[in-house]
């Protein structure tokens, strides 16, 4: 969340939208943006809100520069209530350029299904959260979309955990069938989260991957607070197996609601290893070499 917010404050450099010229409508956002930015208090925030809620205008530099402003510290401070309200306000007045910034949008329906989620637990986040990984995989086409691949990812994961806390709980919640249905307004697909099918495709004249399982030994321990105790969280891994099914370089692509373990999970990992299932002769009729294998965990915070 740290690093996501430093993304959305900082975005203004990259504006590429030209300003209207300043009228009546956009005064009270500009004195209400420099106080703010002056001493950015709840009192000031409060106001720089009012007058963006007030403002009916198209969004302009100075507009979208004050809801980002005010999302990247809500997000940075991590108080659920503030992000949801500020992250909807951006999305929506983002919502008609979102061609043109489409990583502010994104990111901005990324935060509102988080908060959303966190303030109330509210089933409607895993659909919200679905938008925001249609978005991201639909910039993902773009090769200059290097944001794309990591919200994707970190957005993949947040739907797990939601959707892990919403099924003990015995809470209704969206289906797959729902989630794919959101997807599928973006070209996207769930596939990526499917072990199963390795990124990477096998030539013709290669071996098959050999079946067996992943022994997971020693076992990956997540650390938890006092605030997220009883949730769910996500890890999504890509892994490399060597010809003896050892994990190797392996990666972390997304870890949610949790971040900065990295590398104590990795040291886990590379721990790990492939093993071939009883009958499976590997080296002769299938390979235990294979690249890009993306894993999700699906943990319990205790």
């Amino acid at each position: 969340m740290r690093t996501l917010a430093l993304m959305l404050i900082a975005f203004a450099c990259s504006l590429i939208m030209q300003a209207e010229p300043v009228g009546p409508d956009i005064t009270n956002v500009v004195e209400a943006y420099d106080a703010y930015q002056a001493e950015p208090d709840r009192k000031a925030r409060k106001a720089l809100m009012a007058a963006l809620t007030d403002y009916s205008g198209d969004p302009t530099s100075e507009t979208v520069n004050a809801h980002m402003a005010v999302l990247g510290a809500d997000t940075k401070a991590g108080k659920a209530k503030n992000m949801r309200e500020s992250a909807v306000a951006t999305a929506d007045h983002l919502q008609p350029v979102a061609d043109v910034l489409p990583q502010q949008y994104a990111e901005a329906r990324y935060v509102a299904a988080i908060a959303l989620f966190n303030w109330r637990q509210d089933d409607d986040a895993i659909i919200e959260m679905a938008h925001a990984q249609g978005l991201a995989q639909q910039a993902r086409a773009d090769p200059e979309a290097a944001w794309a691949k990591p919200l994707r990812y970190k957005a993949d994961a947040w739907g797990m955990a939601m959707g892990a806390y919403f099924a003990s709980a015995d809470k209704r919640h969206p289906s797959d069938e729902e989630v794919a249905a959101v997807l599928a307004e973006y070209g996207a697909d769930t596939d990526s989260l499917n072990i199963a099918a390795a990124s990477s495709e096998e030539a013709e004249d290669e071996l098959r991957f050999c079946a067996g399982n992943l022994e997971m030994k020693p076992a990956m321990r997540y650390p938890a607070g006092g605030a997220s105790r009883g949730m769910y969280g996500a890890l999504i891994l890509e892994l490399t197996f060597d010809d003896e099914g050892n994990v190797q370089n392996p990666e972390v692509l997304a870890s949610v609601p949790i971040e900065g373990f990295e590398e104590k999970s990795l040291r886990t990992v590379r721990k790990w290893h492939y093993k071939a299932a009883e009958g499976e002769r590997p080296g002769e009729t299938c390979r235990l070499t294979r690249e890009n294998v993306v894993l999700p965990l699906v943990f319990q915070l205790n």
